[in-house]
């Protein structure tokens, strides 16, 4: 996928607008779905953590329409999140690692996650996994579960803070006030807990049968859809500062941890608090991950529940893949679930009437590359251009009717001459309905979907209906929309029917599909297939097939999933065959001189036209597997093999055979956190290339440091080896860039600088490119 140095599109070497365009979260009652818009095709390669976490990085290979070479750099994009609010906090865009993109989303709170892409390129779709809430009942004899409280007494008057305390004395141990609904009357239930293993919670009972009389034990009746990180929440305690203290002899610190697990086997709580803060204000040393653990266990055994989040996720920032991160994520999720004492449980009524948030932003950009050969020296003009762009959500949430509007759009104005001029881009606007007794959503306008045969964005009505508990139709009548850049297409139809199916605990989810597509009154695409994934705690699997009936295709068949092995170890692996493009009449006008297939048909019959489609789409078969693990608490390494295969096509209709094309990559990527500072983020990649034309192997550093307040600073370097198979010649590639953001409170501001100095060291015609990118711009959400 590198580019000579000739190339004026060595840097940024990408079309104007936004990789991710748009973000989507739907958000049923405990079930959240969230769909991706890209701006081009990206592959989806391997995702890091691959189950659970505070965020997750998604890696994708650009493909050829987002026109980023192998060497080629683009500033970092931070998408708009409006609408996402409660469920995504944060999103970047990079390109650190050669050769690929990567979106981290960080979640308002540690979320379960499954994703996969569709039989289009152009999207992603993620699941969150969470239990819709349960009755309150005394479950049979289970383990499994991670969330058991004790429910002491349930009245319809709020309890006295007296009355909290007293139950916390008598008990020793975390006492709650949470609430319920029932039969339209609001409950108040004092309860102590959690705890993560029944056999505990049954003692805690037993313990309080002489004065709760009327106690009974909950499992995992507490809503999981609320978090205790919400805007509702307090802010938590600070913490201790590492390092405020002068540093003690290792002997002295093994002496405060052992003395700290003694307090703790002997419920010295106040005494354990004491000693693990003296090793918690220490510089950083080899037990510091374990002190840190066991200062947020000692508080929460304290009742200091709070404070023992604040350490749970002062943890997780420091040591993210260390030993106990996945043990005390599990913590936390349960501390604040107990926590959220202020929310109603099954009800929606603090969450009723109007919410609206909105976001404006401007993004300039400008590359430009120079090139010298033979003496002669060419300058090339990139992008220049200023991308505005506005998004809108108004929702309004009844008691039962719920109905929101979306708008996502943007003016494109290109500065340059030559360049595609100013262009108006519609990313997303229409209006939805929700009855939720009734179970039916009804959404009109421009939306995308990539699921039950959808192929991304369209212009028309989406509806679905939940006729049962686990089952629900899906369906889809509109325009295709071919890029968001242009308005309806009226000559374009599709029809999409789709049946799918969920399990309780949400570990199952199946679905089949129906679609059919139209193009100036011709069959564009008949399709059915079907998607299966299935989700464990050490493993997931997902299947899917894309079968076009009337060409007789498998437009995509693939096989990806997750595996949790010994040693800390996470292996990722995704083995595909796709069309691409996916195989539609409409890609016999590729490489044509007209843009409608009516046109076409003015050279060629029906049969030719169907044959011009088979003879542009390309097969495209790929094999991954990536394998992860902590190394220590502050590092991870991460391995990959990819190995992609681009069929042939053949020419005809007047336009170019394409040949085969293999891509074997092997790469290494070595990430660390909090190395010379708290927080930092630090990556080391090494990949090699083995193309059909090219062998290219590549180093890329990349770090991330906090400044002051919400200022961050983040250089980057990279050095690209390519050598051509035609003619044996070398080119080197230097990228060196820097780049300085402010985020906070939905606003922010960004500047990057990136340059690139390549050599080309072919004896008969040496040579030399240098170009450069800047990026200017800021966003502000209200």
């Amino acid at each position: 996928m590198a580019v000579a140095l000739a190339s004026p599109s060595l840097v940024a070497a990408q079309a104007v607008g936004p990789l991710v365009e748009f973000i989507d979260v739907n958000q049923r009652d405990s079930q959240v779905e969230i769909t991706l818009q890209f701006g081009c095709a990206l592959f989806y390669v391997a995702h890091v953590p691959v189950q659970q976490g505070p965020e997750v990085r998604i890696r994708f290979r650009p493909g050829p329409d987002c026109r980023i070479a192998l060497g080629g750099q683009i500033p970092e994009q931070t998408p708009s999140l409006t609408g996402t609010e409660g469920i995504i906090q944060s999103a970047r865009v990079d390109t650190d690692v050669p050769g690929e993109v990567a979106l981290t989303l960080a979640w308002a709170r540690s979320e379960t996650f499954i994703m996969a892409q569709g039989s289009d390129l152009h999207g992603l779709h993620i699941r969150l996994l969470r239990q819709a809430p349960a009755h309150v009942t005394v479950a049979e004899p289970n383990d499994a579960s991670t969330n058991f409280v004790v429910n002491l007494d349930s009245q319809r008057e709020p309890f006295t803070q007296e009355a909290i305390d007293r139950a916390g004395q008598r008990l020793k141990a975390p006492v709650f006030v949470s609430q319920a609904e029932s039969e339209g009357e609001k409950w108040y239930r004092l309860r102590v807990g959690p705890f993560d293993r029944q056999s505990i919670a049954a003692q805690m009972l037993r313990a309080a049968a002489a004065d709760y009389p009327r106690a009974w034990l909950a499992v995992d009746d507490e809503a999981t859809g609320a978090s205790a990180t919400s805007s509702g929440e307090a802010p938590l305690p600070p913490v201790e500062r590492i390092g405020v203290d002068p540093p003690l002899d290792a002997a002295i610190r093994q002496a405060l941890l052992r003395d700290a697990r003694k307090a703790l086997s002997a419920h010295d709580y106040p005494q354990a608090v004491a000693q693990l803060t003296k090793l918690q204000r220490q510089s950083e040393f080899p037990e510091r991950a374990q002190a840190q653990e066991l200062l947020g266990l000692a508080r929460e055994r304290a009742g200091q529940l709070a404070h023992a989040k604040a350490e749970y996720e002062e943890y997780l920032r420091r040591y993210p893949n260390g030993a106990a991160a996945d043990r005390v994520r599990e913590r936390l999720r349960i501390l604040r679930n107990a926590g959220a004492a202020a929310r109603v449980v099954g009800s929606v009524e603090s969450d009723l009437g109007w919410h609206t948030s909105a976001d404006f932003s401007q993004l300039y950009i400008r590359d430009s590359t120079q090139t010298t050969s033979a003496g002669v020296t060419s300058q090339f003009a990139g992008q220049d251009a200023i991308l505005n762009d506005a998004n809108v959500f108004t929702r309004r949430r009844g008691e039962n009717i719920d109905f929101l509007t979306r708008l996502s759009a943007g003016v494109e104005k290109d500065l340059g001459h030559g360049g595609p001029g100013t262009q108006t881009r519609v990313s997303a606007a229409y209006l939805e309905l929700r009855d939720r007794a009734a179970g039916v959503t009804a959404r009109l306008g421009r939306q995308f979907d990539y699921q039950d045969g959808a192929l991304g964005p369209f212009d028309g009505l989406a509806v679905s209906y939940q006729f049962r508990p686990n089952w629900s139709l899906e369906g889809n009548v509109g325009m295709p929309v071919e890029s968001v850049l242009e308005g309806p297409l009226t000559e374009r139809r599709l029809e999409t029917l789709g049946l799918g199916y969920s399990s309780r605990d949400a570990r199952w989810h199946a679905s089949t599909f129906v679609a059919a597509q139209q193009f100036d009154g011709r069959r564009d695409r008949e399709a059915v297939g079907g998607q299966v994934s299935y989700f464990v705690a050490r493993a997931s699997l997902i299947g899917l097939i894309d079968y076009d009936t009337s060409y007789h295709s498998f437009n995509a068949a693939a096989l990806l999933g997750t595996l949790q092995l010994p040693d800390r170890w996470t292996l990722s692996y995704d083995a595909e065959r796709r069309n691409s493009p996916i195989l539609t009449t409409g890609n016999a006008l590729i490489g044509q001189p007209v843009t409608t297939l009516a046109a076409l048909s003015q050279t060629f019959s029906d049969a030719q036209i169907y044959q011009l489609a088979r003879d542009r789409t390309p097969t495209l078969s790929t094999f991954s597997v990536s394998a992860t693990r902590p190394l220590g608490e502050r590092f991870q390494l991460t391995t990959d093999i990819i190995d992609t295969n681009t069929g042939a096509t053949v020419a005809s209709g007047g336009v170019a055979a394409q040949p085969f094309n293999r891509d074997l990559a092997y790469q290494l990527q070595l990430f660390g956190n909090s190395l010379l500072s708290a927080g930092d983020f630090n990556l080391l990649v090494l990949r090699y290339d083995a193309e059909t034309t090219e062998r290219v192997l590549s180093a890329a550093i990349t770090s991330r440091f906090a400044l002051f307040g919400a200022w961050r600073l983040s250089p980057r370097f990279r050095v690209d080896d390519q050598k051509l198979s035609s003619d044996g010649s070398r080119q080197l590639l230097y990228a060196p860039s820097l780049r300085l953001d402010y985020q906070r409170d939905r606003r922010m501001f960004e500047f990057e600088f990136g340059y690139q100095i390549g050599r080309n060291e072919l004896s008969l015609q040496p040579g030399e490119t240098r170009g450069y990118f800047v990026n200017l711009g800021y966003r502000y959400g209200f």
